[in-house]
């Protein structure tokens, strides 16, 4: 744009801020994550499948807009410190039904990181 003789630039454009940002997952994805999360504690039929697609479906979207592994790993432990299950501690591994979920969920996270990173890198 000219004005007055002299070349001004155009005004930045605001970044679309609609999308999921790199160090949060999507508010839709996060709460469909915490309500799988709450069926998990419960030990709904189902609820673990449900949750490890949802994990990877939250890495999948927070990846794709730019998140750093560390970032994913963040969120989704983030979404699992907001459900404090700790019931009681399982007779055989000793640890509570909660680090056991996270334990997985992070797991999922990070294969699913991992898958996508090998994909991107030849």
């Amino acid at each position: 744009m000219i004005e007055d003789g002299v070349f001004k630039t155009a005004p930045q454009r605001k970044k679309d801020t609609r999308g999921a940002l790199p160090t949060t997952l999507r508010p839709a994805t996060a709460h469909r994550l915490d309500q799988q999360i709450k069926r998990a504690f419960r030990h709904t039929y189902g609820a673990e499948a449900g949750l490890r697609t949802l994990v990877r479906l939250g890495a999948s979207e927070m990846l794709s807009a730019g998140a750093s592994k560390q970032a994913v790993h963040n969120a989704i432990l983030e979404r699992m410190q907001n459900h404090p299950g700790q019931g009681k501690p399982s007779l055989v591994t000793g640890e509570s039904r909660w680090e056991a979920l996270t334990k997985l969920v992070l797991a999922w996270a990070d294969e699913t990181c991992d898958i996508a990173l090998t994909q991107v890198t030849p």
